[in-house]
């Protein structure tokens, strides 16, 4: 149990904010692979998004770096540790974000459920007929026109 309130300390990160920070990410990776590898910065942003992603499409994969440099093995291993390190930073940044990002739609969603009276939750605002009694309801009904219960009744 945490001594302090933790809800208090809840700060929410806007969805363009998480958005604009991935595209960085993506780009920046971009840039290394396209240092490496020498693909183009397109071909690059692909391959990092969709390793990012764990998708793995298995169509581009650093090669050329790693052949180009066996003999100097130091080099070769130096980029491939930069680039291990730098996705799996990506895969946690990602994760992240779009947990951040869900946790705001589902939230966002509630907030539209209960304004349009779609939701059953405690804080939604009650309809005022809702806990009266029926026959409370019936007699209601019937000042307005007696033949509409009669006719609820009777099943028409």
């Amino acid at each position: 149990m945490l001594p302090f309130d933790t809800a208090k300390f809840q700060v929410t990160v806007p969805i363009t904010i998480n958005l604009v920070l991935l595209a960085a990410y993506i780009m920046l990776g971009a840039l290394m692979f396209q240092s490496f590898e020498s693909w183009k910065f397109h071909s690059s942003c692909y391959f990092t998004f969709i390793t990012v992603a764990t998708v793995g499409y298995g169509d581009y994969y650093p090669k050329a770096s790693m052949v180009n440099d066996l003999g100097a093995s130091f080099v070769a291993t130096a980029k491939m540790m930069i680039s291990i390190l730098y996705l799996l930073a990506g895969m946690a940044l990602l994760s992240m974000a779009v947990n951040l990002m869900q946790e705001q739609i589902v939230e966002k969603c509630r907030w539209l459920a209960r304004e349009i009276g779609l939701s059953g939750d405690s804080n939604a605002p009650k309809d005022p007929n809702a806990k009266k009694d029926p026959k409370a309801l019936k007699d209601s009904n019937d000042s307005k026109d007696p033949n509409a219960a009669k006719d609820v009744e009777a099943g028409n």
